[in-house]
């Protein structure tokens, strides 16, 4: 089995987009939150990118370290998983968190310990394999 990595967005307020992040590989399933700027229409540095299927790789930004690069999403670039607590921190990216919370009384639900847990998430990670990545927005499904 390959690893893959299954992002499955909870909700979309106009505002963030919450979601559970499913790493599956040899070394069994690690489930993290996840926070992204809500559905926008794609619009570069404002929105969660489309649900689909994609590959990850290994990369290394100067401002996070080492995080995931998100490959050929259509009309976007430079979409990466890394560390970030709040929905300011993410133009585009998917943040990784350990739980979701209040932290900053903004009243916008936030994630917590985002940057241990986006390390122990990158210490599964190979830096010479390409992962796939599938994000589905349940959030339409159930919306009524």
């Amino acid at each position: 089995m390959k690893a893959e990595i299954i992002l499955t967005r909870l909700t979309d307020n106009g505002k963030q987009t919450t979601g559970i992040l499913s790493y599956l590989s040899f070394a069994g399933i690690k489930i993290f939150s996840t926070l992204e700027p809500a559905w926008l229409n794609n619009r570069i540095n404002e929105s969660c990118i489309p649900a689909g299927k994609y590959i990850v790789e290994s990369y290394y930004s100067s401002k996070y370290g080492r995080c995931l690069a998100v490959k050929d999403v259509i009309g976007r670039t430079r979409i990466r998983f890394h560390y970030g607590n709040y929905r300011k921190n993410s133009k585009g990216c998917i943040l990784v968190g350990e739980k979701f919370e209040h932290i900053n009384k903004d009243k916008l639900i936030d994630i917590t310990n985002s940057r241990e847990s986006f390390k122990y998430f990158m210490n599964f990670i190979n830096d010479n394999e390409q992962i796939g990545l599938i994000i589905s927005d349940t959030y339409k499904v159930y919306k009524t």
